[in-house]
């Protein structure tokens, strides 16, 4: 018997949710501890009502970049899988109406997600906000897309209203509709949903504080370390296609010319894997050219958000762009063969499946390190050992504040003079000319990719960090290492 194509939708969704899941890291890999932290000492009538006990350290929370929409919602469900999944399932909804609205195949645009480490490694880490506004947006814009009654635009600008109130950039998603919607009648309940939901939540915010928040954010961006804009400009296209792969080899394959054009220049200007990412992150960009008017302005206006918004450029602030770019890439090559299409997502799980594993990699390591540095301290140096504070982002500092240890302040440094820094886990690494010597050195294990090794320039989840966003290694070397340093 034949299964409807509902049922073959609903078991496709079911499935790249069940793989999502099963992909979800632990220990955690990013900021998921932030947001866990920050979700449990919040107040549900008076979210920024803590103080950040590490870097960037505020006494109030009030100049925290993001809306409370997510911490409730983290506060709600805590550490669990179910945190993730109402927007998972969301998310893989979104992606099959929108190819079927488009008229694509959307076993091919699921297949194409699943196979893009830009999808899967946000999709993965759902104590972050990323998925859930990213799931919001999108389920908004499909379902405007798609209403042709009133109550559905209302309905689905109340949606984005959500998004917006999850994560501020939500707002450039906003702007399609308004570039390419001519039905002025079918546009104004969508606006009006969408800012209703977002002022309503902004005004609550501003009663209990007497600041608007929004205004504070912006007027507090740079706390947070922002980085040059022209870096953020060339750290796109150089992440775009390592993140997206599928896509960039097809809009590879089908527009050549200017992919391989500015893949020469980069060979000249920068070097030879830098022109082959920037090749590949053309080749994405190409699959925008002469694309549908609504899909296309969905694309360009979140890049725009990341590039002159955020502080820096990380593939999972454009997460709620490939869903589009996936549809996109599924017209370009509608009429290959099926072998061919396919063959295209294989290569790319690979490369997905790689990065991911190098990602999980790092994070046991320091699990492992920080295990076996406390074993060290406390037999080497069990004085010291209250007077220590660490330096390091990720999974490094929910390890060592799970054990104790106070988080380095560069303002209070004068008063420090024992500290563990992991070198590639974004910390801050002491110097010998200005009274600091290194005491002892511990490493990880050795690999052949590495996503984050900031004193070569190295890094994925943010131009910050690196120029490059990832590093090939002929000859292997530690994924990470923890050194402790004592001032003289």
């Amino acid at each position: 018997m034949r299964l409807s194509e509902q049922k073959i939708s609903i078991l496709w969704i079911l499935l790249a949710t069940l793989l999502s899941v099963l992909l979800s890291p632990n220990p955690l890999v990013l900021d998921e501890e932030t947001h866990l932290w920050i979700a449990q000492h919040a107040s549900w009538f008076s979210p920024y009502d803590w103080a950040m006990p590490f870097p960037p350290f505020h006494e109030t929370g009030f100049v925290f970049a993001h809306p409370p929409l997510f911490l409730w919602w983290l506060k709600l469900m805590g550490n669990s899988v179910l945190t993730a999944v109402p927007w998972l399932l969301l998310w893989w909804w979104s992606a099959w109406k929108l190819a079927e609205q488009h008229q694509v195949s959307p076993k091919l645009v699921v297949g194409m997600m699943l196979a893009s480490a830009g999808v899967m490694m946000p999709l993965s880490r759902g104590l972050m906000p990323d998925l859930m506004v990213s799931a919001l947006g999108a389920a908004a814009l499909v379902l405007y897309g798609k209403s042709k009654r009133r109550s559905s635009n209302v309905v689905a600008g109340c949606i984005l209203g959500l998004a917006m109130w999850t994560k501020y950039p939500a707002v450039m998603l906003m702007f399609v509709p308004l570039l390419c919607e001519k039905n002025i009648g079918k546009l104004l309940p969508f606006v009006c949903g969408a800012l209703g939901v977002f002022f309503c939540g902004e005004l609550w915010i501003f009663m209990e504080y007497g600041q608007w928040h929004l205004w504070t954010v912006l007027q507090e961006s740079q706390v947070v370390g922002r980085g040059e804009m022209s870096s953020r400009w060339i750290g796109l296209p150089l992440r775009l296609g390592l993140a997206m792969l599928p896509m960039a080899m097809i809009g590879l394959i089908g527009r050549p010319m200017i992919p391989i054009l500015v893949g020469l220049v980069g060979l000249f200007v920068l070097g030879d894997s830098t022109a082959i990412y920037l090749t590949l992150g053309t080749g994405v960009m190409a699959l925008l050219w002469k694309g549908n008017r609504w899909l296309v302005s969905w694309v360009l206006l979140v890049w725009l958000g990341v590039v002159v918004g955020h502080n820096y450029v990380s593939p999972r602030y454009w997460l709620v762009t490939c869903i589009p770019l996936s549809v996109l890439a599924v017209q370009h090559c509608k009429d290959w063969m099926l072998w061919k299409q396919w063959t295209v997502i294989g290569i790319a799980t690979l490369w997905m499946g790689a990065l991911m594993y190098t990602e999980r990699i790092h994070a046991n390591e320091i699990v492992r390190l920080t295990a076996q540095i406390e074993a060290d301290l406390n037999n080497e140096y069990p004085d010291w050992t209250k007077e220590m504070v660490f330096s390091g982002e990720w999974t490094f500092r929910q390890q060592m504040l799970k054990r104790g240890y106070l988080p380095f302040d560069h303002e209070r440094s004068a008063t420090h003079e024992l500290v563990l820094t992991s070198v590639n886990s974004a910390g801050w690494t002491p110097h010998t000319d200005e009274g600091w010597e290194k005491l002892q050195t511990w490493e990880g294990e050795s690999v052949h990719v590495r996503l984050s090794v900031p004193e070569e320039s190295v890094g994925w989840y943010a131009d910050t960090l690196g120029f490059h966003p990832v590093q090939f290694l002929r000859i292997a070397k530690p994924i990470d290492r923890v050194e402790l340093w004592k001032k003289q």
